[in-house]
């Protein structure tokens, strides 16, 4: 998942219970930080997390902050129709080794899938505009969460989750910056006026739903709307090109889209 991650970051996920970062959420917060494996292996089951209130929505939410306290940019991590397993735990804690309050909703029922066709059913299956809904008020509490300096807030979506982010950025016009990877492009230009924040977005050149001419009009789209957008197509690269342990994993892409990714967010954030 992230081929780039600094060597000095230990090999094995280490993780102590109990800490809190905000009300309401409770973290599991970790001695060490792993860097994600390589290896195309699958940790198949599903992520025991807290369960978050907001409203009237109850859903789990992984959260997790830099080691050593103070106040941090951040961001809403939204797992792929792989699920939220082991693999994409790993993801959200690299990403706070680099400075940001991580909090990943679980979208996906509680299922974890262990092959690509379960992958593909279960991305089928996901209900995106609940899922929306609880990326848009997720971001809306983190603003309010002490832990988050200046209370500035990203979305970053990676697969089926790239494509709820799309949603959830429509209805969150308070979202400072907007990352999705390996999924499908929106090529309205209204639906794209509703997006407020800048946009990177990473699109797998391999991938069905991202073909060239699709990119192409998202690009035409967002120019239209005066948005502003990073892109890049990883041409070698499939649908969910970040997500480690399966079939679309591309480690050379996985590593420079990692790095164009957090050089957005702490400009952005």
């Amino acid at each position: 998942m992230l081929a780039t991650l600094a060597a000095s970051l230990s090999p094995a996920l280490i993780m102590k219970s109990g800490a809190v970062l905000g009300t309401g959420v409770v973290a599991e917060m970790g001695a060490a930080v792993a860097a994600p494996r390589q290896q195309a292996t699958r940790s198949g089951d599903a992520v025991k997390v807290p369960q978050l209130n907001i409203g009237e929505m109850l859903f789990p939410v992984y959260s997790k902050a830099p080691e050593g306290g103070g106040f941090w940019p951040g961001v809403v991590l939204v797992h792929d129709e792989w699920g939220l397993s082991h693999d994409f735990i790993r993801m959200a804690d690299a990403l706070a080794a680099q400075g940001f309050a991580v909090f990943a909703p679980e979208i996906n029922g509680g299922k974890i899938a262990r092959d690509a066709d379960k992958a593909r059913e279960l991305g089928v299956l996901m209900d995106r505009e609940t899922a929306a809904a609880r990326v848009a008020a997720l971001v809306e509490y983190v603003k309010s969460e002490s832990v988050v300096g200046d209370h500035r807030v990203a979305i970053v979506g990676l697969g089926a989750g790239g494509e709820v982010a799309w949603q959830a950025a429509m209805r969150s016009p308070e979202a400072s910056g907007l990352v999705v990877a390996g999924a499908a492009p929106v090529t309205d230009t209204e639906a794209l006026r509703r997006i407020a924040c800048p946009i990177l977005a990473l699109f797998g050149g391999q991938d069905a739903a991202s073909p060239a001419g699709k990119v192409k009009a998202f690009e035409t789209a967002a120019g239209a709307a005066n948005r502003t957008l990073e892109v890049k197509v990883y041409e070698e690269a499939g649908r969910s090109f970040m997500t480690e342990g399966t079939p679309a994993f591309n480690a050379s892409a996985s590593g420079d889209a990692w790095s164009l990714i957090v050089s957005f967010l702490q400009a952005r954030l």
